[in-house]
Order: C-alpha cells, then structure tokens, then sequence
C-alpha cells in the first residue's frame, strides 16, 4: 500500500521537476510558487514544500481546507516518513541546481485503496479456506479412506486366517498413485503368503498319506509275518 503512494508520489514529483528545475536556477519564487499551486487539483496532497541547494525554503504550498492538520515539513523532509496517518514523500531534484521536493499527503483519502487492498486479502484468505477444504476431503477419500480399508482388510484376514482377502484397488486418476502401488503391493504380498500355504498343505497332505501309507505297509508286513514266525519259534 505504501509502495504504491510512493509510485504516484513519484510520478506527481517527475511532473513537477520540470517546471521547478529552471524556476530554482533562476531564482523566480513566483514561478515555482505557481507550479506547487496546481496540486490544489490534488485532494489527496496537503502540502509541499521546494527547498534550495542549501536546504532553505524556497516556495511552498499548504491546502487550506485541511490547513489544522499541516506538519512542520522543514523539519521532517529530511527522508520518506509517515508520521501518524500522514505520510511525507522527498524527492531530490535533478539538475545542477538541486534542490529538494516534499511532498506531505493525508493517508486518510486513500482509505478506499486500502480498503480495496483489505477485500482482496480477505478474498485470497476466504479462497484458501475453500481451497484447503476442498482439498481436505479429496485427501481424506484418497489417502484416509485406502488407510482405513488396508487396516480393517489387515484385521479380518488376521481373525479368520482368509489370505484370499484383498485390498480394493481403484482406476487410476481416482487416488493417489503411491497408495494405489501399495495397495498392489500389499495384494501381491497376500498372493505370495496364499501361494505358500497352499503348497505347505498340499505337501503336508502328501506327508500325511505317505504316513498312512507306510502304517499300512508295517501292518501287513507284520501280519504276514506272524504265522512263519509262530512256526519258526
């Protein structure tokens, strides 16, 4: 906001130089007097002040419908400065003359800018509000949703022992791609752990008949041969 006075303060300035450089290398008090008379068209420039090479006063103008509210500007032209809600622009003047320009403005008559200025953050804040919310959701139906499937797909297959459970996958541009991965991953490593079980039953039921098998063998082979050595004794 401030930066923004200080570029039309500037602009104001650069207009004025041209007149008040050649009016000050004449020493014609007249002539820079008329040309700080035409900020009367100015509201918002209470005052201005033209100093010499040598820092004296050399014209000045004072808007008189604000006249109670007039700063000593010789004294504080020393730098750009807000005083208050008054803010006091210098402007060095160019030229082999010199010189300085001060500039002494009301902040009050550019309370619509700063108004203006207040909206736009309190609609970039709203904006964000909106964004983050939005976004909120999509991150809780993306990230915290597969979470919670992941936690209770973990949950039932470690209460029933079912490694044929799987983690729902989705298209992709639904979720986030790095759950998707892992609920691919976390699928592939069910398939694994399913894959093993499968093959310890199928070799534990091998086992199983091969012990059934040789039970049967030692049965028959120790009935067969009972009788022969009932015969031998």
């Amino acid at each position: 906001f401030r930066s923004s006075i200080q570029k039309q303060f500037i602009a104001t300035a650069q207009i004025l130089e041209r007149s008040l450089t050649p009016a000050i290398s004449f020493l014609d008090h007249k002539e820079a007097q008329k040309v700080l008379t035409s900020l009367s068209s100015d509201s918002s420039i209470i005052s201005a002040r033209v100093f010499n090479q040598d820092g004296e006063l050399f014209a000045s103008y004072s808007n008189e419908e604000r006249s109670k509210s007039f700063l000593d500007l010789t004294r504080l032209c020393t730098e750009s400065t807000r005083i208050r809600s008054h803010f006091v622009f210098r402007y060095p003047l160019q030229g082999e003359s010199g010189g300085t320009l001060c500039l002494e403005t009301d902040l009050k008559v550019f309370a619509n800018d700063y108004v203006t200025y207040l909206l736009i953050v309190f609609m970039v804040l709203i904006g964000s509000l909106i964004l983050g919310y939005a976004l909120a959701l999509w991150l809780q139906s993306a990230l915290s949703n597969p979470i919670t499937e992941l936690a209770q797909t973990t949950k039932n297959i470690s209460s029933s022992g079912n490694y044929s459970l799987r983690m729902k996958t989705h298209e992709a541009g639904t979720s986030i791609e790095e759950v998707e991965v892992f609920a691919m991953e976390f699928n592939r490593m069910l398939d694994q752990i399913q894959t093993r079980d499968e093959k310890i039953l199928h070799e534990k039921e091998a086992a199983e008949e091969a012990n059934r098998a040789k039970s049967v063998f030692l049965a028959n082979i120790s009935h067969e041969l009972r009788t022969p050595m009932h015969g031998i004794l």
